[in-house]
């Protein structure tokens, strides 16, 4: 009887232990699943908030997009460990602000944002100002495979020669004012009126018929009285470029044409009275870039544009590939006479001086937004087709200086192109 009782008292048992069991099982796991949703809820609510929108229409998207699931982390590479010189914008704050269709990208110039480890970054960005001087200690002492470099250069392959052989086949992508870049970053574009960028492009296909003035803009012009001025602030220049407006200047006097010439010499003003001036009065401006490198076109010519007059350009591109045809005259490709004489002729026909201004009826010429080209940067970390192939520039030093490497690269007793790195800052080359 006893063997009995205690059989039932440990079965009774048994279904207590287990029932406690089961009833403590089904509230921990209640309690975990809470925990768990809560903090997913969180995480999510903080990876779409990392960054305060400043535009309250792109706030209002569905985050849930594929564009939206994962960001992609891009450092501005910087010479120091501080990252106080992130020139372009903290965060996804520059995605926003310039629009872009991607806009899950982050971009830093903090090296240890990821966990102190910068190979974990999806792109680097080097601008042209840290490389000129090849120096691998401030430079990245390793990198992943995964990793996109990008070489950054809005200043002029003239002022800024990458002369080191360690930078061919350095970098994947190349972000800069070449038409030949991956992502092209010109200082000027041409829209047609519908808001489309017609130029600059390796091919332009420009309007062939272009239509008459109005008679508003023939009003405006025919005010005009003198030939050319040119406002140079900068009188202690590297390049020929007021040689050359002086010599322009004799010829143009010559032929009882003013040249005039405010900053450096006897004529000055102050800026808006300047131009306020050439809109009045000046037939042509003189746009001269100060460097003659392949596709570098500087906001220079707006000036022009902007105040009705012609541009009569000079520098090293190719000028149809950037501005509307029969808009400019090109006084690299004429002797200085021809010029002259030229200038002369379409003063004194002013139908066809008329005829320079028809782009107006087409096209809208302006100047770039200082770092345009960072949407296509996050576009293209977006592109399975871009950023999943192995991208290389093999021979880079001659791609960004086109000119023959021994004018600013090499010493000057040196004839082969054996030298690693070298910057030649005493010979400069003639225009």
């Amino acid at each position: 009887m006893y063997l009995y009782l205690k059989i039932g008292y440990f079965i009774k048992l048994f279904f207590l232990i287990t029932f406690l069991g089961l009833f403590t099982y089904t509230i921990l796991t209640f309690y975990t699943f809470q925990t768990a949703y809560s903090n997913m809820s969180q995480l999510e609510l903080n990876q779409n908030n990392i960054e305060i929108f400043p535009n309250p229409e792109v706030k209002q998207q569905d985050l849930r997009t594929d564009k939206f699931k994962s960001l992609k982390y891009v450092l501005l590479w910087t010479s120091y460990s501080n990252y106080i010189e992130n020139i372009i914008g903290e965060g996804q704050s520059p995605f926003f602000e310039n629009r872009c269709t991607y806009t899950n990208c982050f971009l830093t110039a903090d090296k240890y944002l990821l966990n102190e480890d910068y190979t974990k970054f999806d792109a680097v960005i080097f601008d042209v100002h840290h490389l000129q001087i090849w120096d691998v200690n401030n430079l990245p002492i390793s990198r992943s495979l995964h990793q996109k470099y990008i070489f950054y250069g809005k200043e002029s392959s003239e002022d800024f020669p990458i002369c080191s052989a360690y930078a061919n086949k350095y970098f994947n992508w190349t972000w800069s004012y070449k038409l030949d870049s991956d992502i092209v970053s010109p200082f000027i574009e041409v829209k047609d009126l519908e808001g489309n960028v017609v130029a600059p492009k390796l091919t332009v296909n420009w309007e062939s018929k272009m239509s008459i003035i109005s008679e508003v803009v023939k009003e405006q012009l025919k005010q005009k009285k003198k030939a050319i001025a040119w406002i140079n602030k900068k009188c202690q220049t590297r390049d020929n470029r007021l040689v050359f407006a002086k010599r322009l200047q004799i010829a143009f006097k010559q032929s009882s044409l003013d040249f005039d010439i405010y900053g450096c010499g006897k004529l000055d003003c102050s800026r808006k009275s300047c131009l306020e001036t050439i809109k009045r009065d000046y037939y042509f401006y003189f746009s001269p870039e100060n460097s003659n490198m392949e596709d570098y076109v500087s906001a220079e010519v707006i000036t022009a544009y902007n105040q009705f007059a012609v541009p009569i350009v000079y520098g090293g591109a190719n000028y149809s590939k950037f501005l509307p045809e029969a808009s400019y005259i090109n006084a690299g490709t004429t002797s200085i006479d021809k010029l002259v004489a030229l200038v002369e002729y379409i003063i004194r026909n002013p139908n066809i001086y008329y005829n320079f201004h028809r782009w107006r009826n087409h096209y809208v010429i302006s100047e770039t937004e200082k770092f345009n080209g960072i949407c296509e940067v996050c576009e293209y970390l977006n592109d399975l087709s871009k950023f999943g192939v192995v991208s290389i520039k093999t021979n880079f030093r001659r791609w960004w200086y086109t000119r023959p490497l021994f004018e600013r690269c090499f010493p000057k007793s040196h004839k082969s192109p054996d030298v690693l790195s070298y910057v030649n800052n005493s010979r400069r080359s003639l225009h």
